[in-house]
């Protein structure tokens, strides 16, 4: 790209026909290659911005060579302008889906625990206390069998058989989620 002086005359002057012809495809290709595939559509904003920046303070254009430099300055500052902006779009769009995978993961567990917690207010009392020992609190086996006065024979019939009533109702209610947090609960257990 030859910015001669004839150039600089008719763009001082507001005649900018020499310049598009000299300078423009070079400027274009230029922005193309620094903004890359993914925003290579932005590279002829870029490219009529500077050129208006340019026109704007077209008084202090002395040299061809110096107003190459600017030119070329004001795009590599435009592109990296736009990399940033995308990059921090990017950094929100991403950390929006982490929150909004958060927010449903956090509601499918309430829900899930909700409805099995429903489930095991409506069981039997005994069967209520023996959930509350072995899996609230963590009892072993042994130790929820000397509180129940029942034999540890006893104790692990029982908690299959709460399982099994806990089951019943959630397949009933079609809580599948549930299930599978039982399922956790019993591997605890």
């Amino acid at each position: 790209m030859q910015l001669t002086p004839s150039i600089i005359a008719d763009f001082k002057g507001g005649r900018l026909e020499s310049f598009y012809a000299e300078a423009y495809a070079d400027l274009l290709t230029y922005a193309t290659r620094l903004l890359g595939e993914q925003h290579a559509l932005m590279a002829e904003d870029i490219v009529q911005d500077t050129i208006f920046k340019s026109y704007q303070h077209r008084s202090g254009i002395v040299d061809g060579r110096q107003w190459k430099t600017y030119l070329f300055r004001l795009i590599h500052n435009a592109a990296v302008g736009i990399h940033r902006s995308h990059a921090a779009q990017q950094r929100y769009l991403s950390q929006q889906v982490e929150l909004e995978d958060d927010f449903t993961r956090s509601l499918v567990e309430q829900e899930t625990l909700e409805r099995l917690f429903e489930a095991i207010d409506e069981l039997p009392e005994r069967y209520r206390r023996l959930f509350d020992l072995s899996f609230e609190q963590g009892l072993r086996n042994e130790e929820v069998a000397q509180l129940l006065s029942v034999s540890t024979r006893a104790v692990v019939k029982q908690k299959a058989r709460l399982i099994d009533l806990v089951g019943q109702r959630l397949r009933r209610d079609g809580t599948p989620f549930a299930l599978l947090a039982l399922s956790l609960l019993v591997q605890e257990g």
